[in-house]
């Protein structure tokens, strides 16, 4: 089974940030599940709390993960399904010291594992998702990947297969929540 990755946006200590702009990083597309990292360009992240970071939070279009974070996940997931793309953190105008390197966590591996038949949603004209009131996932179509952006999807949803759900949860990471895709809803 797979689980839909989000951050965890109820909790007290969530890490509010956005990413600075780079004329440069227009040109990539970023929301887009094609390799960028030859292409990446140096890149900060203005930290908007004062308190400790989360090993992962979201910014707009940026999933950011820590060192510590990625290195599970990269050690699961092929370089072909995921890009790590390192992002200095700001505070303040001023390079944020002693918080170990974080990574725009960009996935490449899309699956189009969405079972309409069975899910309630709406989709666009073009077919692709652009409101969920109950998911389902094709597991035969889901089951191969650890993990996978939902393709033919405008919300940009993440899913981790069970193990790989397991192994981050067991490592305590902060900031992350994981949901039974058949309860999330987008409203």
């Amino acid at each position: 089974m797979h689980h839909l990755l989000l951050d965890d946006r109820e909790s007290d200590d969530w890490t509010d940030a956005t990413m600075l702009p780079n004329p440069a990083r227009r040109q990539l597309r970023v929301s887009q599940p094609h390799p960028i990292a030859d292409r990446w360009p140096p890149a900060k992240m203005r930290v908007d709390t004062a308190g400790p970071l989360q090993d992962w939070f979201v910014s707009g279009l940026f999933r950011m993960a820590s060192e510590r974070l990625a290195e599970v996940v990269a050690a699961e997931v092929g370089s072909d399904q995921l890009e790590l793309l390192e992002v200095e953190l700001v505070r303040g105008g001023a390079p944020l010291r002693g918080v170990g390197r974080y990574f725009f966590f960009h996935v490449l591996k899309t699956v189009d594992a969405l079972d309409k038949e069975r899910s309630d949603a709406e989709f666009a004209q073009t077919g692709k998702l652009v409101k969920v009131n109950r998911l389902v996932l094709n597991p035969t179509k889901a089951a191969p990947h650890p993990m996978f952006e939902l393709g033919s999807s405008y919300l940009g949803l993440v899913f981790v297969r069970d193990d790989l759900r397991l192994r981050i949860e067991a490592g305590g990471f902060t900031g992350i929540t994981f949901v039974d895709p058949g309860t999330w809803s987008s409203r």
